[in-house]
């Protein structure tokens, strides 16, 4: 494809997207460059490899609480995170655990929204918070067998074309990281549950258990993953990481938060990163932090569609 083409493509896709009263962008001529690179490289990895898909070009990177999960329903009704299945199981258990938890989210949830103080600041609080729930967590006792029950009644539903962006991925041999902040055990259930697979294309990084040997939950294994530390610097497997970008020279990030936004440090080149963030409430108060962090702000709590035809009008189906 000619430099001419593929630019026209590419102000096609960001015309398209500008028309969409639900979509933001900041800074047109920044995301602009970005496409037209991640389109250009990927057409030029698939002339050098000759291979018909667009498996050397990109990873996807993405969160998954309220990313790839809903934020809402179709009534509007807020859906759960993976945090919030425990929640919901140690209610059903001890009540009066239930309500520490629910005291420690009352506590620290609206320091993590707020916006007053800095990331920096809200970090040590982050930590406390996911400590003393996780503490809580292990306190009710859940065995392996539970994970499979609670993940069968979650209140948690993949956003609408998810599963297909997954597919296209598995079928192009599309690396997708998932970088949770949750429960990454839950997470594999879920997939398993709503998908019937974890594709062999995925891996899930996030907070892990570790079981006794009745295999009950007696702990969770370091590093701790919260809001705000959550990026490529901090994790145990950063090298296989870094190893596996060397021949995909872009990332794709998925974020519903502004920490999500900063998975990519330790990734030096930021122009190879196109971000996409999902806004999913206060969008007047925090559209214009959102622009700021991404490249596109999608607000629409429970739709996946509009950032796979982003990708799929230029990489193809």
């Amino acid at each position: 494809m000619s430099d001419s083409a593929v630019l026209e493509k590419v102000k096609k896709t960001i015309s398209d997207l500008q028309e969409r009263r639900f979509i933001f962008i900041r800074d047109v001529a920044t995301l602009e460059a970005k496409l037209e690179r991640l389109c250009d490289e990927t057409t030029s990895a698939v002339q050098v490899r000759n291979r018909p898909h667009c498996s050397c070009a990109i990873d996807v990177v993405s969160d998954f609480d309220f990313t790839i999960s809903k934020y809402a329903n179709s009534t509007g009704e807020r859906l759960w995170t993976t945090h919030d299945v425990f929640d919901q199981g140690i209610r059903v258990i001890k009540m009066e655990l239930y309500e520490e938890v629910q005291a420690l989210r009352a506590k620290y949830l609206p320091i993590e929204f707020s916006t007053e103080m800095s990331i920096e600041e809200k970090i040590p609080h982050m930590e406390t918070w996911w400590r003393l729930a996780h503490a809580c967590i292990v306190r009710a006792g859940f065995s392996r067998a539970d994970l499979k029950t609670l993940a069968s009644v979650a209140r948690i539903e993949l956003r609408n074309g998810f599963t297909e962006f997954l597919n296209w991925a598995e079928k192009n041999g599309v690396p997708v990281t998932i970088f949770s902040a949750g429960i990454a055990n839950i997470i594999r259930e879920l997939f398993n549950h709503r998908v019937g697979r974890v594709p062999l294309n995925m891996r899930v990084i996030g907070n892990e258990f570790s079981f006794d040997e009745f295999g009950v939950v007696c702990g969770f294994f370091e590093p701790l993953i919260h809001t705000y530390n959550k990026n490529i610097s901090a994790i145990k497997c950063k090298d296989d990481f870094m190893g596996s970008l060397k021949d995909r020279r872009n990332v794709v990030l998925f974020g519903d938060t502004l920490g999500d936004a900063r998975m990519d440090l330790g990734i030096d080149e930021s122009e190879r990163i196109l971000k996409i963030g999902f806004l999913n409430h206060t969008v007047d108060g925090m559209k214009e932090s959102y622009m700021r962090a991404y490249d596109v702000v999608i607000s629409d709590p429970s739709d996946f569609n509009t950032a796979s035809e982003l990708l799929f009008s230029l990489l193809g189906r």
